[in-house]
C-alpha cells in the first residue's frame, strides 16, 4: 500500500476546501503517478474520514509548486502568484471520480459473487478500475483454486459490462458484450 503526503490545500473547485495528496516512496521522496483530491468529511470514533473526489497525473509543474511552497511558504508573494496561475491552468486536468467499484483479482468457476474471500476483492475508483481492465487479463480458477485460463476483457467496455454514464439507455449495458464483460463469455 502506498504512503501519501498532503501537498497543498486546494480551494478552487466548487468553492470547497480540498486537500491534494501525492504518493511517496518508502524513502519519503515524492513518487510519480496519480495525485488524488480529498474532501475532508469529519471525524467518527476518533478517526478522520474523507472522500476521494478527483485524480490527475502529477507533473513537473506540480513538483515546482510543491518546491516553491516548501522554499517560501504559502503566504509568500512568489508562491502566491505562482499558485494562482497554476490553479487556473490545472483546473481541467482533474478527472472526477464517479464512484468506487469492486474489482475481482480472479474469477473462480461456479463461485457466486458473495462466495469470494475478502482477499480476492479490492476497491478501486471507476477510472482506475477501467485502466486496470484495459491493460490486463483476469485469471480464471477451477473449483480447487488452480489457474485454468484467463478472461480477455471486452474491447468496448473493458470488462465493466456497463457504461454508467448511459444508465438511462437499457441500464447502460454494453451493446458489444451484452453485459458478459469478457470476450470468452460473449457467445455463451
Amino acid at each position: 500500500m502506498a504512503d501519501w503526503t498532503m501537498v497543498i490545500m486546494v480551494t478552487f473547485l466548487n468553492d470547497e476546501v480540498y486537500k491534494a495528496f501525492v504518493p511517496i516512496e518508502e524513502t519519503g521522496a515524492l513518487k510519480r503517478g496519480l495525485m488524488v483530491l480529498i474532501m475532508p468529511k469529519g471525524s467518527r470514533d476518533g478517526e478522520d474520514f474523507a472522500t476521494i473526489i478527483a485524480r490527475k497525473a502529477n507533473t513537473e509543474e506540480d513538483f515546482d509548486i510543491m518546491f516553491l511552497k516548501e522554499q517560501y511558504g504559502k503566504e509568500h508573494e512568489i508562491f502566491t502568484e505562482a499558485f494562482n496561475s497554476y490553479k487556473h491552468r490545472i483546473h481541467n486536468a482533474w478527472k472526477r471520480i464517479k464512484g468506487l467499484e469492486v474489482h475481482h483479482r480472479y474469477y473462480k468457476v461456479g463461485a457466486l459473487p458473495w462466495e469470494y474471500p475478502d482477499g480476492a476483492l479490492t476497491t478501486l475508483c471507476w477510472y482506475c478500475h477501467e485502466e486496470l481492465h484495459k491493460n490486463g487479463k483476469v485469471p480464471v480458477l477451477d473449483r480447487n483454486g488452480n489457474v485454468i485460463g484467463e478472461y480477455t476483457n471486452c474491447t468496448r467496455c473493458y470488462g465493466a459490462g456497463v457504461f454508467p454514464e448511459f444508465s438511462h439507455v437499457q441500464s447502460g449495458i454494453c451493446f458489444r458484450c451484452n453485459g458478459a464483460k469478457y470476450e470468452e463469455l460473449i457467445d455463451s
